[in-house]
C-alpha cells in the first residue's frame, strides 16, 4: 500500500476505532454486569437462584454477541489492508515496501496523517518519518 493510499483510508479507520471503542466499552459493562449478577444471585446456600441464572444466561448471550460484533470489526479493519497494534493509543499500521522490504506506515489517532514508518520488528519505538521513504 501507498502512503497516499493509507491516507485516503484514515477517516474510515478512525470510524472503526470508534466503533471499536465504543464496543470494547460495552464488552467491559457486560462482564461487569455479569461478575455482578452471578455474586448478587447467590441463595443462601451458595448456589445462583433461577432469576439470577436467566439474567446472567441473558447477559452471557449478550456478552458473546458484543465479542462476535468486536471480532467482525476488526476484521474490517483488516480487509482495508491494515493491523490494529493498541486500541487505546489508537495505533495502527499498514503494510508497504521500502527497499525490497516489508515495513509499516505507523499511524496514531489524533494524527492528522501518517507521517511515521517503522521495520516490522521495531514497532512504535522505533517509528521514523516517511520523509525517509521518499528519499531512499
Amino acid at each position: 500500500m501507498t502512503l497516499e493510499q493509507a491516507n485516503r483510508l484514515l477517516p474510515e479507520v478512525k470510524r472503526l476505532l470508534s466503533s471499536l471503542r465504543t464496543q470494547q466499552d460495552a464488552l467491559r459493562a457486560l462482564e461487569s454486569a455479569v461478575t455482578i449478577g452471578e455474586l448478587e444471585g447467590l441463595q443462601s446456600d451458595g448456589t445462583p437462584g433461577p432469576a439470577a441464572k436467566a439474567r446472567v444466561s441473558a447477559q452471557a448471550t449478550q456478552l458473546q454477541d458484543g465479542v462476535a460484533q468486536f471480532q467482525e470489526t476488526l476484521d474490517q479493519l483488516g480487509a482495508l489492508g491494515c493491523q490494529l497494534k493498541d486500541l487505546d493509543q489508537g495505533l495502527v499500521d499498514f503494510f508497504t515496501v521500502h527497499q525490497g522490504q516489508l515495513v509499516y506506515l505507523c499511524w496514531k489517532d489524533g494524527e492528522k496523517a501518517i507521517r511515521f514508518w517503522h521495520h516490522l520488528e521495531d514497532g512504535f519505538a522505533g517509528r521514523r518519518p516517511v520523509t525517509e521513504l521518499a528519499n531512499n
